[in-house]
């Protein structure tokens, strides 16, 4: 955290669940672990979703999940275990979709390393999957491999295409094998993960 000078004021360190391993503090701040989606250190160790507390030295909700089962099976889980690919600010949806709403949806293609041209597709892990209707008819391109989980759609002229109604979506849960075979399970994966998000809030 810098002062508006860019000099560090305050430093943390976590755990993957949040967990604070070391801190510097020279200013109060009560927006530490997933602060900047508005998550507040409540000064007892919990840390305010919203919706419930959440408890980072054992990684999960001190109460129920209020929307019951449609959250997940876990009642008490944060993020299905999977902090590191996921968030739940809201500590309501963790267990149905990886992040929460359209902000935290949208975000999620930030992660891509998608070439600026096709043709930086056309070797090494990625396979050509044709035009995708969901994506405006446009050349899409799934990433295998270190790129597992990236989609890169190009227009007809090679170019990538970055306007965020048709640009790729990063998949949670890819539904193919490296070879480019539906892998039956992680399709069922990808309908929860990634294409009930598409459907309610877009690309």
């Amino acid at each position: 955290m810098t002062d508006s000078s860019d000099n560090i004021v305050n430093k943390y360190a976590y755990d993957s669940f949040g967990k604070v391993l070391s801190q510097t503090e020279t200013i109060s701040n009560p927006f530490k672990f997933v602060g900047s989606m508005g998550v507040m250190d409540d000064s007892n160790g919990l840390l305010y979703m919203r919706a419930r507390y959440y408890d980072p030295s054992t990684g999960r909700f001190i109460s129920k999940d209020p929307i019951g089962w449609a959250g997940g099976l876990n009642l008490y889980g944060y993020v299905g275990g999977n902090p590191v690919n996921r968030i739940d600010p809201s500590g309501l949806l963790e267990g149905l979709f990886p992040g929460q709403g359209p902000q935290w949806h949208h975000m999620r293609n930030l992660i891509q390393a998608c070439p600026e041209k096709e043709s930086g597709c056309k070797s090494g892990n990625w396979f050509y999957e044709g035009n995708s209707s969901a994506h405006g008819g446009y050349r899409s391109y799934r990433g295998t491999g270190s790129n597992r989980g990236f989609q890169c759609v190009y227009y007809n002229n090679g170019t990538r295409v970055d306007n965020r109604e048709f640009m790729g979506t990063y998949d949670y849960s890819p539904p193919y094998n490296d070879g480019g075979t539906i892998n039956i399970p992680s399709a069922i994966g990808h309908v929860a993960d990634d294409i009930i998000p598409w459907l309610l809030f877009g690309n």
